[in-house]
């Protein structure tokens, strides 16, 4: 009893003084102004991989949500040859465009100013170069068991590199469904988001129509051409897929990825009781040079470092294997945490990262028992988190980020081990009912749509006892750098203890 109460009360005495720097809606020269709201896209890339370069038809659905002479999106590197702006009665309202490079702006003038709600559709035509820089769409090769250059072309584009693949709403909070066409040489295959609906040959050319996404956001896209193999497997009406070379497959190292992944997905399926939501998995492995992070999370279609992915029994060792387990049931659990529901905007991104990393050892430790993950994780999570929160340099899970170089430096051992320890923490205090049964409230009430941390607090407020105001407990670890560091000092024999924090 005494050490229950001390632990209660080592999570209650953490409240103290909060700084408010969770989101002061401050206007941002970097984010769009809300003058229109996308709700479709169309998107057809052709891609030539001979010329490493792409083209591509934008067709983009809005709405207005003001009165204004002008549209604001995003654009990067892009030659857009061609824009109109149609109205309902199909005239073009088209007048001219800038791209302003410092916030990537690209700003379409109208011959006119149109009222608040009206439904106009944007339609863009544009080329770019297929780089080298493994951001955005890019290019990567690999040399095969012919001692063969083989090419493909592959995106990344977390966290604001959509606009480098096609013109775009690139924030978060500007979710639409999307449809991809993807034009190739006939040698290679595609892939994307959503389920490959048809293949037409045309002029020589496959082109590959794929079905519509889900409301989703521009950073979790992904497409892919390439030489690659596929295997595949059906499990409870979803189709899970691993690609990767030939030689690579035709040894057996994709099949422990299509062991792992369908029984992450299930385990999530079971505990939140809010099924995946697209009808096929995809897990593709980029060469492991072109790939700069350890995996990619993209709804459907989900990317890794090759040898993140790639498992083989001769020569993979013990502790690479739990990590590719981790990894994939890392970004399968984004898929709830970040891909159905997302935070509003890039300070937050610890909602996604925190809940990953909480159920990358949640799931696994299901998988692969016998590892004993959940007895792992303050070695594994808890301690490096408190090793870098412990410098004068850390810095508050929640941290305002608006330019590109800010909120690529969000991703840290902060939003990652310490924010899933945190959600650690609240697992145990609250019960495993509580927090499951908040975790589900979330899901269901801000599914397809974006959240900030008041959200996942009053989720969990409503099975928490009167007693516990989840807000006032969790917003100081949320927007407090640092830990506190709890003494206690048993008085004599008896069960009386003295606590202090400094």
């Amino acid at each position: 009893q005494i050490m229950a109460s001390i632990m209660h009360l080592a999570t209650l005495i953490f409240i103290g003084l909060t700084l408010n720097i969770a989101s002061a809606q401050i206007p941002s020269r970097y984010r769009l102004p809300n003058v229109a709201r996308p709700s479709s896209y169309r998107v057809e890339i052709d891609t030539d991989l001979t010329n490493f370069k792409f083209s591509g038809q934008v067709t983009i659905n809005v709405l207005t949500t003001q009165s204004t002479n002008n549209i604001v999106l995003h654009s990067r590197e892009l030659n857009i040859t061609s824009t109109q702006v149609i109205v309902l009665n199909g005239t073009n309202i088209y007048y001219n465009h800038t791209v302003e490079e410092d916030t990537d702006f690209l700003r379409i003038y109208l011959t006119y100013a149109v009222p608040i709600n009206t439904p106009l559709t944007l339609v863009f035509h544009y080329n770019a170069i297929l780089g080298s820089g493994n951001v955005g769409y890019y290019r990567a090769s690999y040399v095969n068991e012919g001692n063969e250059v083989s090419h493909m072309a592959i995106t990344h584009l977390e966290a604001t590199n959509a606009r480098r693949a096609f013109p775009c709403f690139d924030q978060p909070d500007y979710k639409a469904t999307f449809q991809f066409i993807l034009k190739r040489a006939t040698r290679y295959i595609t892939a994307s988001n959503a389920r490959l609906l048809q293949t037409l040959i045309e002029n020589d050319r496959a082109i590959d129509v794929y079905d519509t996404t889900p409301v989703m956001s521009t950073y979790i896209i992904a497409f892919m051409v390439s030489d690659y193999a596929a295997l595949s497997v059906w499990r409870n009406d979803v189709t899970y897929t691993t690609y990767g070379r030939f030689e690579l497959l035709a040894r057996g190292d994709g099949s422990y990825s299509l062991l792992v992944g369908p029984q992450a997905i299930q385990v999530m399926n079971n505990f939140m009781t809010v099924p995946y939501a697209i009808n096929k998995m995809d897990q593709v492995p980029v060469p492991n040079e072109y790939y700069k992070i350890g995996a990619m999370e993209n709804w459907g279609m989900v990317t890794y470092r090759e040898k993140y992915l790639m498992y083989n029994s001769e020569r993979t060792t013990a502790s690479e294997k739990q990590f590719i387990a981790t990894i994939i049931s890392h970004e399968f659990a984004h898929q709830w945490f970040g891909n159905l529901v997302t935070p509003n905007w890039w300070n937050y991104i610890w909602l996604n990262e925190g809940f990953a990393t909480y159920f990358e050892m949640f799931i696994t430790n299901q998988i692969e028992p016998t590892w004993e993950l959940m007895d792992q994780f303050v070695t594994s999570i808890v301690q490096p988190a408190m090793d870098d929160d412990a410098l004068d340099s850390s810095r508050p899970m929640t941290r305002t980020a608006e330019s590109p170089a800010e909120i690529d430096e969000q991703y840290d051992t902060i939003v990652y081990e310490k924010a899933g320890s945190v959600i650690r923490m609240v697992a145990g205090f609250l019960g495993d009912s509580a927090f499951r049964s908040g975790l589900v409230l979330y899901l269901t009430t801000w599914r397809f749509s974006n959240v900030a941390p008041h959200n996942l607090y009053g989720s969990w407020q409503t099975f928490s006892p009167v007693t516990l105001n989840i807000s006032n407990i969790m917003t100081p670890w949320e927007t407090q750098a640092g830990y506190p560091v709890v003494t206690v000092t048993r008085t004599g024999t008896g069960n009386i203890a003295t606590l202090n924090q400094v």
